[in-house]
C-alpha cells in the first residue's frame, strides 16, 4: 500500500484529518470510546466550521445526517474513534439545500401545514 501524505502551510488540526474517496475524516483518541468520539465530533465540528464559516447549530444537524462515527482502536490503552463526512458538504449551501427540502417537504404532503426549517 502507498501512503502520500500532504503537508498544507498555515493549516494545523489538534487531530489527524485526512480525506480519502471524498470522504473527510478526524480521528481522536482518549481513555474510553465515548470521550473519544465525543472528541471527534467536535474536532469535525470546529474543521467544518473554519472552512464552511456555517454556524455550529447547522453543523451539527448536517453530522447528524450524514456523519459516520467508526471505532478505530479498542487494544491499547487509550480507545480511537473516527468521524467521516462527506467532501461534498464541503461545497453545500445550508439555505439553498434547507429551502429545497422544505419544498420538496411540501410538494410531498400537499394541503398540510407549512414547513418550517
Amino acid at each position: 500500500m502507498d501512503v502520500r501524505l500532504t503537508v498544507i502551510p498555515g493549516r494545523c488540526e489538534e487531530w489527524p484529518v485526512w480525506e480519502k474517496d471524498g470522504l473527510w475524516s478526524v480521528m481522536c483518541s482518549a481513555e474510553d470510546l465515548d470521550e473519544a468520539a465525543e472528541l471527534a465530533r467536535y474536532a469535525m465540528l470546529d474543521f467544518l466550521r473554519r472552512r464552511t464559516g456555517w454556524k455550529v447549530q447547522e453543523l451539527v444537524m448536517l453530522l447528524s445526517l450524514i456523519g459516520d462515527t467508526a471505532v478505530c482502536q479498542v487494544v491499547d490503552p487509550r480507545r480511537r474513534c473516527a468521524l467521516r463526512c462527506g467532501g461534498r458538504c464541503l461545497h453545500w449551501n445550508f439555505e439553498s439545500e434547507t429551502a429545497r427540502f422544505a419544498t420538496l417537504l411540501q410538494k410531498a404532503r400537499p394541503g398540510r401545514s407549512r414547513v418550517v426549517i
